[in-house]
């Protein structure tokens, strides 16, 4: 195995901030079986372009251009078994997440009573939003167990235009 990294970079970690983003293809990986969570899951893999500037987290620039991907989870139980409750937690997050990004792109209100699927759909589906500009939430965390950084992706937002 090759361990020579002296030249690798990792990925840099965008401080907490809202920025705007171009979404690229929006893809889903198909139902496939999660053995740890005793379930199937839907990844859906979400590809960003920064529209504007974002600050690092050790004090460098991301400037616009450059890319960005999110990964969004989605369960349901193995043959219609229900799923366990921390499952079930992460699912309904996922489905926030999926609804949350549908709003964003599509230019809804947060707090809309449309059926976001079904508009979703009507519109072309998630091939349809290539190219849209969201407004994307950045955070990040420090993992308990040895101080490594984990970028994360907070929420989604529709770009608001002055009127």
């Amino acid at each position: 195995m090759n361990t020579s990294w002296n030249d690798t970079q990792l990925d840099p970690i965008i401080e907490k901030s809202a920025v705007r983003c171009t979404v690229g293809a929006v893809s889903e990986s198909g139902w496939e079986e999660d053995p740890f969570a005793g379930a199937q899951r839907l990844k859906m893999q979400v590809s960003l372009t920064l529209a504007e500037p974002a600050k690092t987290t050790d004090g460098g620039t991301l400037y616009a251009g450059m890319k960005k991907t999110d990964f969004i989870d989605l369960y349901k139980g193995l043959n219609g078994a229900p799923l366990n409750e921390d499952i079930a937690k992460r699912d309904k997050r996922g489905q926030e997440r999926a609804k949350e990004l549908a709003i964003a792109v599509l230019g809804l209100k947060r707090n809309t009573r449309e059926d976001v699927a079904a508009t979703l759909e009507a519109a072309g589906g998630w091939a349809a939003v290539s190219g849209k500009e969201i407004v994307v939430r950045f955070g990040h965390y420090t993992k308990k167990d040895g101080g490594e950084v984990k970028q994360v992706i907070n929420g989604y937002s529709a770009v608001v235009k002055a009127e």
